[in-house]
């Protein structure tokens, strides 16, 4: 299955749903979209995953948050990373890509806990 993702608008954040074989090009137009979401005031993002099927390249999240200030996307957001347990450790490499680089991602395997994360206070 191709790569594919949906956008929605959520109580307080924006949601990305994405399927398939995950791809370079996909997963940057979707950071495209999100910079779009950011420009107009969304700063909290889920991105759900556990029904994608990641590529296990460890270059390619390097290049993603490398990427991200100049597509728009900078370090003042708040991102949930949902995925599925079969997909711990690629997903654990890119939130710590993230963090590491100043992007505040945080990964989990539960849509409530993500979604009680995304709203919670920020001080």
């Amino acid at each position: 299955m191709n790569a594919e993702y949906r956008v929605s608008a959520d109580q307080g954040f924006v949601r990305v749903v994405y399927q398939g074989q995950v791809s370079y090009q996909t997963s940057t137009n979707m950071m495209r979209e999100l910079a779009k979401a950011s420009e107009q005031g969304d700063r909290k993002f889920l991105i759900d995953v556990r029904n994608a099927t990641p590529t296990y390249s460890h270059v390619t999240p390097i290049q993603h948050v490398e990427e991200a200030p100049s597509i728009g996307l900078r370090g003042n957001h708040r991102t949930a990373l949902l995925g599925a347990e079969k997909d711990r450790t690629i997903l654990q490499y890119v939130e710590d890509v993230a963090v590491n680089r100043g992007i505040l991602v945080k990964l989990f395997f539960d849509e409530d806990e993500a979604v009680k994360w995304l709203r919670e206070d920020v001080d």
